[in-house]
């Protein structure tokens, strides 16, 4: 109530008041008299006290004393019912949105700058990363993607550039250089051309599975002996043509009867 009081009094929004440094001291006190802070319900309780003790034999007035409000109300409620409580300034609205735009668009193109200045990769001891090296303590850092939109959002506000970001990165959550492999790994001999499976049995070459050659049967061809002689060839009127030469078997012909 007393806030809302003070508010229409001056006119001033009560957000804008500074409660906090609120002091009074009675009017009729002298003008070097300390004053009392009114700063929460504590001090609120003890000036209504305080009046109450006065109040029975005269009439109280206070002085309050503050600071000025952070900015005055020029449209406080007059009744009116044309009255705005909180107006929109259009000018100030557009300002605020054109300015986002901007910060947007430079942190889109500060956020392409960062990924071709560390690419993936950039670095061979993390292949397959994106990492950021401090030049000051050589520690390295991955730079995930949430690293990378705080980064451009520096870079767009102007607070950092592409050499350095911003701080945060702690030296607890850096990345732990790998052991190099040359050091645990004992080194690997290639075999020589004349290692042996055995001791005292030299290595062969290799044996491929032999597969005898597949014949259709009944194959007549010269040098095979064992070929068996096809049934005779019968003709007309019962006759029989010549038979070819077989090795090992008797040659035998038969003749039409003339």
């Amino acid at each position: 109530m007393l806030q809302r009081k003070v508010a229409n009094t001056l006119p001033c929004h009560e957000a804008f008041l500074p409660v906090s440094q609120f002091e009074w001291k009675f009017d009729d006190e002298p003008r070097g008299a300390p004053r009392k802070r009114i700063a929460d319900d504590v001090g609120f309780e003890a000036l209504v006290e305080a009046v109450k003790k006065r109040g029975t034999t005269r009439n109280v007035v206070i002085r309050l004393h503050l600071p000025t409000p952070t900015q005055y109300e020029d449209n406080r409620d007059t009744g009116s019912s044309h009255h705005v409580e909180d107006p929109l300034d259009f000018a100030g609205e557009r300002d605020v949105i054109s300015n986002k735009e901007l910060i947007t668009e430079k942190r889109r193109a500060a956020i392409i700058a960062l990924e071709l200045e560390y690419p993936v990769g950039n670095t061979q001891l993390f292949g397959g990363k994106r990492v950021w090296q401090n030049k000051t303590t050589g520690s390295y850092f991955e730079l995930a993607p949430m690293y990378v939109k705080i980064w451009a959002h520096a870079i767009a506000i102007g607070k950092a550039d592409l050499s350095a970001p911003p701080p945060i990165f702690d030296e607890v959550n850096r990345m732990k250089v790998p052991a190099p492999m040359a050091g645990t790994q004992a080194p690997v001999t290639p075999p020589t051309a004349d290692a042996h499976l055995f001791p005292g049995y030299p290595q062969q070459p290799p044996h491929y599975p032999y597969y005898p050659p597949q014949y259709q049967p009944y194959m007549f061809l010269p040098g095979y002996p064992y070929a068996c002689v096809p049934p005779p060839l019968s003709g007309p009127g019962d006759h029989y043509a010549t038979l070819p030469p077989f090795p090992g078997i008797a040659r035998t012909a038969h003749y039409d009867a003339e």
